[in-house]
């Protein structure tokens, strides 16, 4: 098995079982992007927005888009066909336009107001992470936003991690990118105001004692900070803006 067939299959079902647990509730991370979006929106001068979820996955995410923000179009893509099955099949969600499609290759001819990519970047490096923003920056109107939460440092230092556990078995590619090589991407394909907002978890998460299952948990700090972690690695997660010139 391929690493991206590897990853296939966990998209397509350990990672849709997980995601219905935020159907009702958001994500803490969620809740952050979703302001951040929505602030952002208010000072937008255009009245008619369009907002396209790249790796959209069940559609949670624009699911609770919607009912901050009733007004905006929303478009949704993914990869692989089961999950826009799944997402074309949530009742909530008839008046989304979802589609299968590859970020790596995007087809729209149309411009958007709002791109979100929610944990989407870190699969991605070098040339094809270039290619990524590129494609991302064709179909973003001028004066546009970009929004991601994405694993990401504020050292210069790119971090590629191969991992082979049981969500994983024939191991998955996860890249954790510096603000750096981020903010140079962004900048080279017409992005500027970038911000970016180090994310910090305000609840404490439990990973329980069974090893084998790499649910995300917090440890404090002596200073009171909670760090994430999944399994033995340390996420830095942090949430990104930026303005298509």
């Amino acid at each position: 098995m391929s690493e991206g067939e590897s990853r296939r299959d966990y998209l397509t079902t350990k990672y849709l079982e997980y995601q219905k647990q935020y159907a009702g509730n958001l994500r803490e991370s969620d809740k952050v992007l979703i302001a951040l979006i929505k602030e952002t929106m208010s000072n937008y001068p255009k009245k008619n927005h369009r907002l396209l979820e790249v790796g959209c996955s069940s559609g949670n995410l624009i699911l609770h888009l919607k009912k901050a923000l009733p007004m905006v179009e929303f478009h949704g893509i993914d990869l692989f066909p089961e999950i826009i099955e799944v997402s074309k099949s949530n009742p909530d969600l008839s008046d989304v336009i979802f589609n299968v499609m590859d970020v790596r290759n995007l087809t729209y001819q149309d411009k958007f107001d709002f791109i979100v990519m929610n944990a989407v970047l870190s699969y991605f490096k070098g040339d094809e992470l270039n290619l990524v923003i590129s494609n991302v920056a064709r179909v973003t109107d001028s004066g546009g936003w970009l929004f991601a939460f994405s694993p990401l440092n504020p050292f210069e230092q790119e971090i590629h991690i191969i991992e082979i556990s049981t969500a994983h078995p024939r191991e998955a590619i996860f890249n954790f990118h510096s603000y750096l090589t981020m903010e140079k991407l962004l900048r080279n394909h017409g992005f500027a105001n970038l911000e970016f907002r180090p994310f910090s978890i305000p609840i404490d998460l439990d990973g329980g004692n069974d090893f084998r299952d790499l649910k995300t948990y917090t440890i404090r700090t002596a200073q009171g900070e909670r760090l994430n972690f999944r399994g033995s690695l340390f996420q830095p997660w942090c949430h990104l803006k930026a303005r298509k010139e």
